[in-house]
């Protein structure tokens, strides 16, 4: 490399260092915080719950790990579904906002919404429960290597948008989960393009060694809003292993905040493996 080349490698350098600007954080929005809310409401559940936090700094120190400083516990939590509402208690021991769910159902077809206010800040969402979907077809295959196969199928409700997810275990005599079997890719769907169509999902999961003594399979179908699903999926993407994989904005649907406000109904299938 020549005398010449040097010397103007280092001046474009120093020209490039001299562009550099330091920019205050606040600036770009970055040190803001944010009320986080998080609630998933089912006909199926029992409670209902909604978390409330405050968003973290990307700069700054964080609190350690597990730490529940970011915890609001003076919040005013209300759902309603148009004509009434209830307000849900903080409970201190489980960190978040509880109420029976016997004291306001969650109805099918029925549109919540959700109001949290901190201070003089309220935040906002609303989701509508979707139909029950139960499946159609459910079986278990074994195969090479100690595999274990699940087949999922189920009939789409036509006229109208839907989404799912599927999940299987293996269950012992007793009825105890011996081990999940995974969909990876084929855990979530849509409706997109085959409205009203059979709907198919397949996962597997190998052991390395024994297999477990299960007699039985169990299959678990959401069907859930397009907020539980997108976020749902981007979780997902944000837990890749990937070390080079890109950050994933979380989805949100909650006005004024960020967080989730969705609703889904879960069906369960059993059918006997022979094992």
């Amino acid at each position: 490399m020549s005398k010449t080349f040097k010397i103007a490698a280092l001046l474009a350098v120093f020209a490039m260092m001299a562009c550099v600007e330091d920019v205050d954080p606040g600036k770009l929005g970055l040190n803001e915080k944010l009320i986080v809310v998080n609630s998933l409401i089912s006909p199926q559940s029992d409670v209902l719950e909604v978390e409330v936090s405050w968003s973290r700094s990307v700069f700054g120190l964080q609190p350690d790990y597990g730490s529940n400083e970011d915890i609001i516990t003076s919040a005013k939590v209300v759902i309603s579904n148009g004509n009434n509402s209830v307000t849900l208690p903080y409970v201190q021991e489980e960190y978040l906002y509880k109420l029976q769910a016997s004291q306001f159902p969650i109805l099918t077809g029925q549109t919540y919404g959700l109001e949290v206010t901190v201070g003089n800040e309220t935040v906002t969402a609303s989701t509508t429960v979707p139909q029950p979907v139960s499946a159609s077809g459910f079986s278990i295959t074994s195969g090479s290597n100690n595999a274990q196969r699940a087949t999922v199928s189920w009939e789409d409700l036509p006229g109208q948008e839907n989404f799912y997810r599927i999940n299987t275990f293996l269950l012992n005599a007793s009825g105890e989960e011996q081990a999940s079997i995974f969909f990876d890719t084929d855990e979530y769907h849509s409706d997109a393009n085959r409205d009203g169509a059979t709907i198919t999902a397949r996962g597997e999961t190998y052991f390395f060694g024994n297999v477990p003594n299960f007699v039985e399979a169990k299959a678990l179908l959401i069907s859930c809003d397009e907020n539980y699903y997108l976020y749902h999926k981007d979780y997902n993407v944000f837990q890749n292993d990937d070390p080079f994989s890109e950050a994933v904005q979380s989805r949100s649907n909650i006005e004024g905040g960020v967080g989730i406000f969705a609703a889904y109904q879960l069906t369960e299938t059993i059918v006997n493996t022979g094992g």
